[in-house]
């Protein structure tokens, strides 16, 4: 089996992964960016919600034992579980991380290769990743956009709201009408015009 160069390695797992990653592959020691790399390559695989982001010792022997857990999943033959020696890894010891790493690189690039191979494609899984999210980026923004929107209606809303709360415009005669129609108009408002309500 041919084996790739740290620096092959690290630019792989950071493709792949979104995170930084040296030669040194010190951004490994945790288990955030390998149970991060192991879900880029077979989405599902890893409980992302479940990763501890924190240093501490126990956080990265349970990032690492949920890396175990997910790689179990993915090769049923136990072959890269194996590899995965949580001890050694937890430790930081980069022999253990660097074996790990090479073990998971060949992995899924025989996979990815078979599946090339299957379907007559000649483009690389990564190149497949990038394509979509091209296609992905407009859509996260209309969405950031809109959240955004609606955010500004929500703070306008809780001033309104707090305005009446500390008794401004009661001399004015207003009550629980007047805020309700002040939320009104402030819900209806088109995004042009947002700017212009106080």
């Amino acid at each position: 089996m041919p084996t790739a160069s740290r620096k092959e390695l690290s630019e792989w797992a950071a493709s792949l992964s979104g995170h930084s990653v040296s030669r040194e592959l010190k951004e490994l020691s945790t288990g955030v960016v390998l149970c991060h790399l192991v879900e880029a390559a077979r989405p599902g695989s890893v409980e992302i919600r479940k990763l501890a982001t924190m240093r501490s010792g126990s956080d990265t022997i349970a990032n690492l034992k949920l890396l175990s857990v997910a790689l179990e999943r993915v090769d049923p033959s136990g072959e890269l579980a194996a590899a995965c020696d949580v001890p050694l890894l937890a430790k930081g010891q980069p022999q253990a991380t660097l074996a790990l790493l090479q073990k998971l690189h060949s992995y899924f690039n025989a996979e990815n290769n078979a599946e090339l191979a299957a379907d007559g494609n000649s483009r690389s899984r990564s190149a497949a990743a990038e394509k979509k999210r091209t296609r992905v980026k407009p859509e996260m923004q209309q969405l950031r956009d809109e959240r955004d929107f609606y955010l500004r209606k929500l703070s306008l809303i809780e001033r309104a709201v707090s305005r009446a709360g500390n008794g401004e415009g009661e001399a004015e005669g207003a009550g629980v009408g007047a805020l309700a129609a002040e939320v009104q108009r402030i819900l209806r408002c088109p995004e042009e015009e947002l700017g212009s309500v106080s």
